[in-house]
């Protein structure tokens, strides 16, 4: 996966949980240098945003209609879907988890293997791309761009919460959850920071 050409690259978080922990969705941005320009991909209360910052300090923003970042929301039904094995392979290499606990996930057409990591948080390992997440201590600063009133008449939400299953809203938020098969206590933490990587 590769974006303004950085096959790895990193995306920092808030999942935002509704008051009956029932639904997720994740407000969440990534910056790429490309030159001398800045690019910042957001997402915030399900509206995509892109911000580019010149050398000279010249920043434009606007909404997008589609997003890279849509991917976090993606992930979670994909999640609600886990299924725990008990070992797994990815590009004929044994899969090491450490915590032991393995749930093989399914993105479109792509099987990925998820390892959960206990309080550090978990990764995600498939043939094109690796996701790993780390849990962080407080929740990452995220604001909406400044636009025009007229542009931001403009904006539409492209991203609304998915329902989630008490795993996954463990996996999303850090919060303690017992697993089917094992008892898991994870420390809560509220924002995430993704690496993705290939």
């Amino acid at each position: 996966m590769s974006m303004y050409g950085q096959l790895e690259f990193d995306v920092l978080a808030n999942p935002v949980v509704s008051a009956d922990k029932s639904t997720v969705r994740y407000d969440g941005y990534a910056t790429f240098m490309e030159g001398g320009t800045n690019h910042t991909i957001s997402m915030i209360a399900g509206i995509a945003y892109f911000i580019t910052t010149t050398a000279d300090g010249a920043v434009t923003a606007e909404c997008s209609m589609s997003s890279s970042l849509v991917l976090l929301d993606y992930v979670i039904p994909a999640l609600n879907e886990a299924t725990a094995i008990s070992s797994a392979t990815v590009d004929d290499k044994e899969v090491t988890c450490k915590s032991g606990d393995l749930f093989k996930i399914t993105l479109g057409d792509a099987v990925f293997v998820l390892c959960a990591s206990g309080s550090s948080g978990f990764v995600v390992y498939g043939s094109d791309l690796d996701i790993s997440v780390k849990y962080m201590d407080t929740p990452v600063p995220i604001a909406a761009p400044s636009i025009s009133e007229d542009e931001a008449r403009e904006c539409q939400t492209i991203v609304t919460p998915s329902s989630v299953t008490a795993t996954t809203l463990a996996l999303l938020t850090g919060e303690p959850i017992a697993y089917e098969s094992t008892t898991q206590s994870l420390a809560r933490y509220l924002g995430h920071y993704f690496s993705y990587a290939r």
